[in-house]
């Protein structure tokens, strides 16, 4: 009888060893972006109440409020639509503040042009814009940072949003 209690108290020291290793691995799985991107913007990119897809292009604009400068660089806003309530939006969002989602070890290529597209996220006077840049796969905080390489996550969320970068009709 006193094995049986030894076998109950190891089943319970390693479920507890367990749990204590998921959860402090799920605390340091964003430090890395959490330094990069700083806590105010992570937390905006997450939670923020209102998310903006801007279509660019490298055509030079008329009107300088419909474009956006990205590290000295004027593109071109085509087009703006509210995707907040867009379905799999959550996904998207939390893969922006993950560690693995990026390639810390990779440079990103020097003086990027013809950036794709943007995303806005914006809560009240706050706001944050991440930029894209499909080839390099390069994803850069407008303001701040410079840009960082995405991994394969950058494909998943192309593929999310390929709808909004087809050619408008």
């Amino acid at each position: 009888m006193i094995q049986g209690k030894y076998v109950i108290f190891m089943i319970f020291g390693t479920a507890l060893a367990m749990a204590v290793f998921a959860w402090q691995f799920r605390i340091s799985e964003g430090d890395d972006v959490l330094d990069y991107w700083g806590i105010e913007s992570a937390n905006l990119l997450r939670h923020a109440n209102r998310v903006e897809f801007l279509k660019l292009d490298s055509a030079e604009a008329a009107d300088p409020d419909s474009t956006l400068t990205i590290n000295g660089t004027q593109q071109r806003i085509v087009s703006v639509e509210d995707i907040s309530s867009r379905k799999g939006l959550i996904h998207a969002r939390h893969m922006f503040i993950v560690d693995h989602t990026y390639l810390w070890e990779e440079s990103p290529p020097e003086n990027i042009q013809n950036w794709l597209f943007a995303m806005r996220f914006s809560d009240g006077d706050k706001q944050v814009t991440l930029a894209f840049h499909s080839q390099s796969h390069a994803v850069q905080m407008l303001n701040n940072n410079k840009p960082l390489i995405m991994g394969p996550m950058f494909d998943n969320l192309l593929y999310y949003l390929t709808p909004l970068l087809a050619p408008k009709e």
